[in-house]
């Protein structure tokens, strides 16, 4: 009985402890002991789960559809930038499709970028992306992982050339929308 009412006031001392606005989760060992017996938690004393609430810069866009029966590749690519705190991520997304596999980049599946964080779905007239990350707010693995998401249209430039039709875009804003 003095085990748990020693816990009990271990419990309202930690948890009384003023929590910090920080991203990240902290857990703090706590042993109680009472004669013989001793009780040791890990106990979260300042839980807070990071957060995707900045948007997404996409950068440097160029979208490239090769003309029919062209001997080019159509390719698209940019770069992609997160600086939500903890979440802090730049990489790069392309893809090609192949000359004359009948393939187009305005395909309804999504293509990883490096690193395999990022995932992208090109519309043609807009992007489509999602982000996965770990937390360990979020729980244990397998169950500390996230994915967020957001769309954004493009303005982009359009150049037709006979080899096809290039788009460039300097900046993109993508707003997180979804969450999953």
């Amino acid at each position: 009985m003095l085990l748990l009412t020693s816990f009990s006031a271990l419990l309202g001392v930690v948890y009384a402890l003023p929590l910090s606005n920080t991203t990240t989760c902290r857990y703090k060992k706590c042993t109680v002991h009472s004669g013989n017996e001793e009780l040791t938690l890990n106990l979260s004393v300042a839980g807070h789960a990071l957060v995707e609430n900045t948007p997404w810069t996409i950068s440097n866009i160029t979208a490239f559809e090769a003309a029919a029966g062209s001997a080019s590749e159509s390719y698209i690519s940019f770069h992609f930038c997160d600086v939500n705190p903890g979440l802090e991520l730049e990489t790069m997304c392309s893809r090609t499709v192949a000359a004359g596999s009948g393939g187009s980049l305005r395909d309804p599946a999504y293509y990883a970028c490096e690193g395999n964080e990022v995932r992208f779905i090109y519309s043609g007239t807009s992007l489509s992306l999602e982000r996965s990350y770990t937390d360990p707010c979020l729980g244990k693995p397998p169950y500390d992982g996230g994915i967020v998401g957001g769309d954004a249209a493009t303005s982009m430039v359009n150049i037709t050339s006979p080899a096809g039709d290039i788009c460039t875009q300097d900046r993109l804003t993508v707003k997180i929308s979804k969450q999953w």
